[in-house]
């Protein structure tokens, strides 16, 4: 493994990361009339997060950090699938399949904070020369 290659793997992680703060930022338009944000950044997460997943199938890191990768890379695109269920239940007025989804995606949040900072942990130590 090269370093420019960790570095883009890094860079990825970093956007990823940064959407999803941005996600959850735009969380609070909820039921104003900005809630579009919400659909916008639920979809660049799910693109993102296929991206790493991309990136992590063809990376040759080591087995821990290519399954924090992994992790981070299906927490992603599950929450955007998540928050469009949840956003169906709600809207139709179905609060507890809503707030069940909502546990999940609590869930889903804590993978993948664990696998973004895991990965980025990983990513930037440097490989010991023997």
């Amino acid at each position: 493994m090269n370093g420019t290659d960790s570095t883009s793997r890094r860079r990825t992680v970093v956007t990823l990361a940064l959407v999803a703060v941005l996600t959850f930022l735009a969380g609070f338009l909820q039921d104003t009339p900005y809630n579009f944000v919400n659909y916008i950044l639920f979809t660049l997460l799910l693109v993102t997060g296929l991206h790493v997943l991309r990136v992590a199938a063809a990376s040759g890191q080591a087995p821990t950090t290519r399954a924090l990768l992994i992790l981070t890379g299906v927490s992603a695109p599950l929450l955007s699938i998540s928050y469009v269920g949840y956003e169906w239940f709600r809207l139709r007025g179905n609060l507890d399949a809503a707030s069940s989804i909502e546990g999940f995606m609590y869930l889903l949040a804590l993978g993948f904070t664990l696998g973004a900072a895991g990965s980025l942990l990983l990513l930037a130590r440097r490989p010991t020369r023997l």
